[in-house]
């Protein structure tokens, strides 16, 4: 759960001023597989994204981004 946590906040630190948010691919695919952590939170009310699969035809980075309730910003 801490390297969601620390890979999602170094996202939002990115994304707050501009920089690249790419995250490793490797990590996004092992972030997926703790995903029951996400669900659970989702259930839980710690992350406010809707229920559904997110954005169709998206990135697994912008999938997993939607599910902890990021929006990604077209630039």
């Amino acid at each position: 759960m801490r390297v969601l946590e620390f890979a999602i906040h170094g996202w939002d630190l990115a994304s707050a001023i501009c920089a690249d948010e790419e995250l490793e691919p490797d990590l996004v695919e092992y972030l997926w597989t703790i995903s029951p952590l996400v669900e659970r939170g989702r259930q839980e009310g710690f992350f406010s994204a809707p229920i559904g699969e997110g954005p169709r035809g998206g990135s697994p980075q912008g999938r997993l981004l939607h599910a902890l309730g990021r929006r990604t910003n077209p630039r």
